[in-house]
């Protein structure tokens, strides 16, 4: 699925799209978060709240094609 049909659906509280969308920017992220913190717990920690905030804020996002700029 394209990222901004992805996002607009995310946005319409599809869980799927919202699974899909962590799947595929989850590694990314966690991968940037252990680089800054050394441990695994921690960045799982910050991963989790980070995907708490995306879905709470994501109406914000007005241009979905700035989705990884946005997110990181």
């Amino acid at each position: 699925m394209e990222l901004t049909e992805l996002i607009e659906k995310v946005k319409q509280h599809d869980r799927q799209a919202f699974e899909e969308l962590y799947n595929q920017y989850y590694p990314m992220g966690f991968s940037l978060s252990l680089q800054f913190v050394k441990n695994e717990s921690d960045a799982l920690d910050i991963m989790q709240d980070a995907f708490i905030t995306v879905y709470s804020k994501l109406e914000s996002l007005e241009d979905a094609s700035k989705f990884k700029s946005w997110y990181m």
